[in-house]
């Protein structure tokens, strides 16, 4: 650790006017709480260089693995939220839309339909497709047109 005394807990960093007095920790703040214990575990165990035994190797590696898993979930989540959110406009303009004509396309029996409603271009999210998500079908490509192709991008 730091110069903090061994046994001794890691200093509060937070408000302590909004410290719990249950005790119970946010998922947020257990999270935060853990990656620090790995940094500072990181940053002890290669204070002199790599370690040389195999069990300090071996615990260095996982909490590295924690530490980029950790990372690599914080960002699917962040992904996640992006997507809810393109979701909920979506969401939003269907129910807009059945709001103004609940029977759709239909009109009820004996009424004229008036126009059909559409919604506000400007609300409807922009879509970014990857190289080749937009392709249907079967891509027979051999293993010697798949290597030629990596070289060919190098």
């Amino acid at each position: 650790m730091s110069d903090d005394v061994e046994g001794e807990y890691l200093p509060y960093d937070g408000n302590a006017e909004e410290e719990q007095d249950d005790g119970v920790l946010s998922n947020e703040e257990m999270l935060n709480f853990s990656q620090k214990i790995r940094k500072e575990l990181v940053s002890d165990m290669t204070r002199a260089g790599m370690p040389a035994d195999k069990d300090e190797r071996s615990t260095l590696l996982q909490a590295l693995r924690d530490m980029d898993q950790t990372s690599v979930n914080r960002l699917r989540l962040d992904v996640d939220k992006e997507n809810n959110a393109g979701n909920r406009a979506a969401q939003e303009i269907v129910n807009r839309l059945y709001q103004a004509n609940p029977y759709g396309l239909r009109a009820r029996p004996g009424e004229e339909r008036d126009d059909i409603p559409e919604p506000d271009v400007g609300e409807i999210p922009e879509i970014e497709f990857s190289e080749g998500e937009k392709e249907v079908g079967l891509i027979t490509e051999t293993a010697s047109d798949f290597l030629k192709r990596m070289e060919d991008e190098k």
